[in-house]
């Protein structure tokens, strides 16, 4: 179950804001990154938040949450400008999407 393939996609790219629909053999999820919270970052699958922290003073890099029944990753890091530096998705230890 879990040898099969998955794959992202990027559907949507924003100010601090990621959007990309993932493919498993179990289902299609979409995954989305926002930087924009007030003072927060948050990770939501179909909608539904599963990840957040508190930005503090910088933004956190890393967010780990479920995905189905796999083990999702989200790094990220920001420029000093308020971009994205680099972006990343990793299910199950494997890297799918990176920017």
């Amino acid at each position: 179950m879990h040898g099969e393939p998955i794959s992202a996609q990027l559907v949507n790219r924003g100010w601090l804001y990621r959007a990309l629909e993932v493919r498993t053999p179990e289902a299609v999820y979409r995954v989305t990154y926002s930087g924009r919270g007030l003072g927060y970052e948050s990770v939501s699958v179909n909608g539904k938040l599963v990840a957040a922290k508190a930005s503090g003073i910088w933004f956190t890099p890393e967010f780990s949450f479920p995905l189905g029944s796999r083990q999702a990753l989200v790094k990220v890091s920001v420029w000093a400008w308020m971009a994205i530096r680099s972006f990343e998705l990793v299910v199950d230890g494997v890297s799918i999407h990176s920017e």
